[in-house]
């Protein structure tokens, strides 16, 4: 679990982003995307937070809300004193709109996408963790082959070289593709312009 930040500097005007620390950006899609490491499960990154929209959602362990609601489940104020906290008052807490059809199918869209994400992100490792095992056996053949070439034919040291070269470009190949999918910003763009063709 993640430490639990302790918030002297809150003022009028606070917001997630300054009640949240070690914010990254991964996304400009409604007015910016932000995630860390969540308060309560731990999970890295998988704490998004939408301050234009003054919500924050883990989407490992559930946990949702606003800047109220973080400072209520942190610190165990009352709604009252976390407005007070915030500079806010309560009677003026906007009332929540109705559920957009439209917001709803994006919001299911974003949800799928890190579902896909994560077991894309699996994937991927578990290949590169094999992939990384037959490359420590085709490297130690290839020193063999180099250190006794009088135990190898000429035909067994191209087989290992060609493999050893063959294992670190697919292992190349496989961390581009990691940091593709860790770098999200494009990647979930096109999947949420993908998404919302289809909803139309």
């Amino acid at each position: 679990m993640s430490s639990v930040p302790i918030f002297h500097d809150i003022g009028k005007g606070s917001s997630l982003l300054s009640l949240c620390p070690d914010l990254k950006k991964f996304a400009s899609t409604d007015g910016g995307e932000y995630g860390c490491s969540c308060f309560w499960c731990g999970g890295t990154t998988r704490f998004r937070v939408w301050p234009l929209k003054d919500r924050y959602w883990c989407r490992q362990c559930g946990r949702r809300g606003d800047s109220i609601q973080l400072l209520r489940d942190l610190h165990g104020l009352t709604f009252k004193q976390a407005c007070e906290r915030l500079g806010l008052s309560p009677r003026l807490r906007a009332v929540p709109r109705a559920v957009d059809p439209h917001q709803h199918a994006m919001h299911a869209a974003r949800a799928a996408f890190f579902a896909w994400q994560d077991e894309q992100a699996a994937l991927l490792h578990s290949r590169h963790r094999a992939l990384d095992e037959e490359r420590r056996v085709a490297e130690l053949m290839y020193r063999l082959t180099r250190k006794f070439p009088h135990l190898f034919t000429t035909d067994e040291h191209a087989f290992w070289t060609r493999t050893l070269a063959s294992l670190y470009d697919r292992l190349t190949t496989i961390e581009t593709h990691i940091d593709l999918l860790v770098d999200t910003e494009e990647l979930h763009e096109r999947f949420t312009w993908w998404r919302e063709e289809e909803v139309q």
